[in-house]
C-alpha cells in the first residue's frame, strides 16, 4: 500500500514505512529480532500481495536469517521456468497426497522450505500458473489451533497465515532453535494495532476508506533502501527485442545484461547468445545492436556467474519494471531479488493529464532538469545499444527521487 495522502475529503497524510508497509506510527520492525533458522524458507508471493499492509510474508522475510520472498509476476512472463531451489525443497500445500509434517519420517523431512503467499485463492492461482511446483514434494500442517490473523478470514478452520504456517512447520524441523514466538508476538501486535484502529474509527463514526483518486501531485516518502541505501544500489537494464518483432504476446530472449553499481560507477555489460542464433541484422537494429557487438557474447548458462562475479554482498539491485527480473529468471533460472522503480514513481509522480505515469525517457528529462544536467551530463557509461540510454536514464531518475525524498514536505525545489 502506499503512503497515504489527502484528498478533497480524506484523512491526513500518514508516513509509511516501506519495510513492514505500516504507517510509522505503528511500525512493528522494532519488535522483531532475527531468528537463525537452519532449515531456509522460500515464499513464492503472488504480485498482488507484495505490498499489501496486512500481508504476513514480510515477516518471514524481516525475522527469519535464511529466508527470501520471490515475487511471482504475472502478465507476459509467468515463472514457467522452475526456480532454482535448494536439493530437499519441500512445498507446503494441501494435495491431497501431501505428507503430513508431524507424521513423516526424518527421511521423508524437508531440508528447505518453499511457500506460496497470497490469498488462498491467490495461491491457487500461482500453482495452476507454475507447473513445475507439481514436481516438488509436497507437506502440509495439522494446527491444533485457529489462525491468529484475525484481520482476515480464513475459508477453513486448518488454514493459517503464511507466517505461521512456516513458524509452524519450522517448529517441527528444527525445535531446538530459539525465537519463534517472539516473531508471533510481533505478528500478534500488528493484528492487534490493526483491530484497536478499526475499533476507533467505528466509534468515531468514520466511515470506511474508499479507494481515493490522486487530486494532485503532493509529497510522498520513498521507500527506505532508496532513500537510505543509495550507496548498495546497481541499477540493471535487461534487453530483448522488442515485440513487434517476435510476437504480439512475448518478447524475445535475453540479448544484453547492463548494470551500473551507483557508489562508484562500475559497469556490467554481459551479451547473451541466443541458444538458436543471433536475430536478423534489422531485429538488433531496433535495439540500436549489431552482429558485431555479440563477439565477445556468452550462452545462457553462463550469466548467472557472471553476473555474480560482479555483486558484491549487501547490494540492492533495481530495475525500472518487471521485465528486467523476468528476462533474467527466463535466462538463468534465478529468480534474483530486484527492486523496481516503477512502483515508486506511481505515487511520487509526475503524471500526464490522463493520471498515468510518464515514460521512463520523458522522467529522465525532468530528473535532468530538477537536477541541474543537461543530457550530456548523464552518466557516461560507455555500453552498447539502447540499454546504455536506458540504464542511464533509470540511473538519473533513481537520483532525483530520492533527492526528492530527503526533503521536507513543502520544501523549496
Amino acid at each position: 500500500m502506499a503512503p497515504e495522502t489527502p484528498d478533497t475529503a480524506g484523512p491526513a497524510h500518514r508516513e509509511t514505512c516501506f519495510r513492514c508497509f505500516k504507517p510509522r506510527s505503528t511500525c512493528v520492525c522494532g519488535l522483531i529480532t532475527k531468528v537463525n533458522n537452519r532449515v531456509g524458507v522460500s515464499v513464492l508471493q503472488h504480485p498482488r500481495e507484495r505490498a499489501h499492509p496486512l500481508g504476513t510474508a514480510r515477516f518471514v522475510e524481516l525475522g527469519l536469517a535464511n529466508s527470501e520472498v520471490i515475487v511471482a509476476f504475472t502478465g507476459d512472463r509467468d515463472l514457467l521456468v522452475p526456480m532454482r531451489l535448494p536439493e530437499g525443497t519441500g512445498l507446503l500445500y494441501p494435495r491431497p497426497d501431501a505428507v503430513d509434517l508431524e507424521t513423516a519420517t526424518p527421511e521423508q523431512l524437508p531440508r528447505h522450505l518453499l511457500v506460496l503467499d497470497g490469498t488462498w485463492s491467490q495461491a491457487r492461482a500461482l500453482y495452476r500458473q507454475n507447473p513445475w511446483l507439481t514436481g516438488i514434494p509436497h507437506f502440509q500442517l495439522s494446527p491444533e489451533a485457529p489462525s491468529r490473523y484475525r484481520i482476515r478470514r480464513e475459508p477453513r478452520p486448518e488454514y493459517v497465515s503464511t507466517l505461521e504456517s512456516v513458524l509452524l512447520a519450522l517448529r517441527i524441523l528444527e525445535p531446538e532453535t530459539a525465537g519463534f514466538e517472539g516473531l508471533l508476538s510481533a505478528f500478534d501486535s500488528l493484528v492487534d494495532t490493526q483491530i484497536a484502529y478499526h475499533a476507533r474509527a467505528r466509534s468515531a463514526g468514520e466511515p470506511k476508506r474508499q479507494k481515493r483518486v490522486r487530486r494532485e501531485r503532493l509529497y510522498r516518502g520513498v521507500p527506505r533502501w532508496l532513500a537510505e541505501e543509495a550507496d548498495q544500489l546497481v541499477g540493471l537494464y535487461a534487453e530483448a527485442l522488442p515485440p513487434v518483432t517476435v510476437g504480439p504476446a512475448k518478447s524475445g530472449p535475453l540479448l544484453q545484461l547492463v548494470g551500473l553499481r551507483f557508489a562508484t560507477g562500475d559497469r556490467f555489460e554481459v551479451m547473451v547468445r541466443p541458444a538458436d542464433g543471433l536475430p536478423a541484422e534489422e531485429a538488433l537494429a531496433s535495439v540500436g545492436l549489431t552482429p558485431a557487438d555479440f563477439g565477445d557474447s556468452i550462452a545462457a548458462d553462463q550469466l548467472a556467474g557472471a553476473l555474480e562475479e560482479f555483486l558484491r554482498p549487501g547490494d540492492v539491485l533495481l530495475a525500472w519494471n518487471r521485465s528486467t527480473p523476468s528476462l533474467m529468471h527466463d535466462a538463468t533460472g534465478i529468480a534474483h531479488r530486484v527492486r523496481l522503480l516503477k512502483p515508486v514513481l506511481r505515487e511520487l509522480g509526475p503524471l500526464d493529464e490522463h493520471g498515468s505515469l510518464q515514460s521512463l525517457d520523458v522522467l529522465a528529462e525532468l530528473a535532468r532538469e530538477e537536477l541541474h544536467e543537461g543530457a550530456e551530463g548523464s552518466v557516461a557509461l560507455g555500453l552498447r545499444g539502447r540499454a546504455a540510454e536506458r540504464l542511464a536514464n533509470l540511473v538519473v531518475v533513481a537520483r532525483a527521487t530520492r533527492v526528492r525524498g530527503l526533503k521536507e514536505p513543502g520544501e523549496s525545489e
